[in-house]
């Protein structure tokens, strides 16, 4: 059976060549794009996705507070699906233009509470080969 990717990007025809690569790798792919759509999703999901990809910097969307203009959306997404849907195993991959340290500190920070460390960040833009790598990495951890 297919493994599942909630792909999470507001600008999809600017990572359209990965959303090709993971389609053609066999994954299947839900994209949604913005904060709120990613946990309407996981809320609604009767089966969680294998894997989940957040941008960082993305619209919020109407049911979660504003984040820094969406500069840290994705962040915030993460620790409402790993401290408040409890949301512990689903690997996550951030994707940022943004290569700052305080981001892999705020990430590592959320994981380190719930006592895990089950992500993973990767700078724009991406190769397709690295995301598939990443991907594939993960899913066999």
């Amino acid at each position: 059976m297919p493994k599942t990717i909630l792909y999470a990007d507001d600008e999809p025809w600017f990572v359209e060549a990965l959303f090709e690569a993971l389609t053609d790798a066999g994954y299947l792919l839900k994209k949604v794009k913005n904060g709120t759509e990613v946990l309407r999703y996981l809320k609604m999901a009767d089966v969680l996705p294998d894997l989940i990809i957040l941008d960082v910097i993305m619209p919020t969307g109407e049911d979660i507070a504003e984040t820094n203009g969406g500069r840290r959306t994705g962040i915030k997404v993460h620790e409402i699906i790993r401290k408040e849907m409890h949301v512990i195993e689903t690997p996550i991959i951030f994707l940022t233009v943004v290569d700052d340290s305080s981001i892999e500190g705020d990430i590592g920070s959320i994981e380190k509470r719930i006592g895990s460390k089950n992500y993973a960040i990767l700078v724009k833009p991406v190769l397709p080969t690295e995301l598939l790598e990443k991907v594939s990495s993960m899913l066999c951890q």
